[in-house]
C-alpha cells in the first residue's frame, strides 16, 4: 500500500539503516511505474520529498534510488503543468488572432 510505505519511510528514515530504507524505496518506484501520476500527488502530498534531503549523501547506497523518484517525481509535475497550461485558451485582444499562432500581433491599423 502506498499510504502505508509513505508513512512507514517518514517514520523511519532518519534512524533506519540503508537496506530496510531500499525496500520502501523499491516500493515508491515500482508505484511511480504503475501509476506515475496518481503517486507522484499522493508522495508530494505526504510531505516525503523532504524527508529524501536527508537521503542525499554520496555515502548513502539509496542516494541513486532517491535521486530517480525525486526525478520522476519532477518530470510528472511537469507533465501535469505542460497538460493545464494547454488546456488554456489564450484570448487575443484583437479579433481573429490567436495568441498561440506567431502571428499574434496587433493588426495595423489605418490612419
Amino acid at each position: 500500500n502506498l499510504s502505508d510505505t509513505l508513512k512507514k519511510l517518514k517514520i523511519t528514515a532518519v534512524d533506519s539503516t540503508e537496506d530496510s530504507l531500499e525496500g520502501c524505496l523499491d516500493c515508491l518506484l515500482q508505484a511511480l511505474a504503475q501509476n506515475n501520476m496518481e503517486t507522484s500527488e499522493k508522495m508530494q502530498g505526504s510531505g516525503i520529498l523532504q524527508v529524501f534531503a536527508s537521503l542525499l549523501t554520496p555515502q548513502s547506497s539509496c542516494t541513486a534510488k532517491v535521486a530517480n523518484i525525486i526525478a520522476e517525481v519532477a518530470k510528472n509535475a511537469e507533465r501535469e503543468a505542460e497538460g493545464n497550461f494547454s488546456s488554456l485558451k489564450m484570448r487575443s485582444p484583437w479579433p481573429g488572432q490567436d495568441c498561440f499562432s506567431s502571428t499574434c500581433k496587433r493588426p495595423a491599423r489605418g490612419f
